[in-house]
């Protein structure tokens, strides 16, 4: 048997309603408070994937 280490992902997905004049004042916004957004629970659930595999010497 051969050791691999395996990268892996994981994918929130959340969303918020924004007050803003445009959409890409929103985005920005968002942007800007990604951490309260994780704070706040505002995710609704997640994605997990294995992604590649490199052989350990």
């Amino acid at each position: 048997m051969k050791k691999y280490r395996v990268t892996c992902t994981k994918i929130y997905n959340g969303e918020i309603v924004v007050l803003a004049s445009s959409s890409a004042e929103a985005v920005k916004w968002a942007q800007d408070h990604i951490d309260l957004l994780d704070e706040q629970d505002h995710w609704n659930f997640g994605e997990a994937t294995a992604d590649y595999a490199d052989e350990e010497e």
